[in-house]
């Protein structure tokens, strides 16, 4: 091994005294943060990782079969793309592996309702309509669903509406989100640039959804802080099918944009 090579490993070694993780009677008492074995348990709680020093946008994740369990470890890369991911051995041997620092997260407790307006019956929404909100009121049957937000980075204050809107003749298959801006014209514009330049990535139970750019934004003069994006390419239907599978369920979203 080379002198370089030597200095740069004394670098990376980590800092931490396996003895304070072990009990008495030597048993290993739990992975030491930042870890590899600690990073492969998050993974396995659902909770995607990444090294320090991988692009922000670069993250693990599981993948599950259809009973739920984890058949092996995935990688979304630079470019979007999910694939299965192989460990090198710096990989298990480093000990600055990190939690995925999302833009936006949030739980979301799917409701249901059906379309009130002539002309839509067998339209279906599976989601979350905020309770009393009013541009949605001639739409649909009732509010419905929950949200709670875990984490926000964005400048999104609100989101009034997340749902998937399906109709029996598949013609109207979109996904909608409503999204509240700060109260003045400057940060309702910086959110309308956001979302119509940005690509939007959802992760959820592990894997991660392209929405990509949002179509069709609309704003309400009535509600001029509130904009009304909606997704429909192929990963947005797939979602939507998740969400209609999971009605009377909670799913935590993970959103990120690129």
């Amino acid at each position: 091994m080379s002198e370089i090579n030597k200095l740069d490993n004394i670098g990376k070694k980590c800092s931490f005294n396996p003895d304070q993780y072990k009990k008495k009677i030597e048993v290993d008492n739990v992975a030491p943060v930042g870890s590899f074995p600690w990073a492969v348990i998050q993974v396995y709680l659902n909770k995607p990782v990444r090294r320090s020093d991988w692009d922000s946008n670069i993250y693990l994740i599981p993948k599950y079969d259809n009973s739920g369990s984890v058949i092996y470890i995935q990688w979304l890369d630079k470019d979007g793309n999910i694939l299965p991911w192989t460990p090198e051995q710096e990989d298990m041997v480093a000990c600055d592996w990190v939690k995925m620092d999302f833009m936006l997260s949030f739980d979301v407790f799917i409701g249901t309702a059906n379309a009130t307006l002539q002309g839509s019956e067998g339209h279906v929404a599976w989601g979350y309509v905020k309770d009393g909100y009013k541009w949605d009121e001639h739409e649909w049957s009732k509010s419905f669903g929950d949200l709670k937000v875990i984490q926000n980075k964005t400048d999104i204050v609100e989101t009034s509406s997340f749902y998937w809107h399906a109709s029996s003749d598949n013609k109207v298959d979109v996904i909608i989100w409503i999204a509240v801006s700060n109260a003045n014209q400057e940060s309702s514009q910086k959110l309308i640039e956001f979302f119509q330049t940005k690509e939007l990535y959802i992760t959820v139970d592990g894997v991660t959804y392209n929405l990509g750019k949002s179509l069709n934004l609309v704003t309400d003069p009535r509600y001029k802080y509130e904009i009304d994006n909606s997704y429909k390419n192929d990963d947005a239907k797939k979602l939507g099918v998740l969400l209609q599978q999971n009605a009377g369920n909670t799913l935590r979203f993970y959103c990120n944009w690129k």
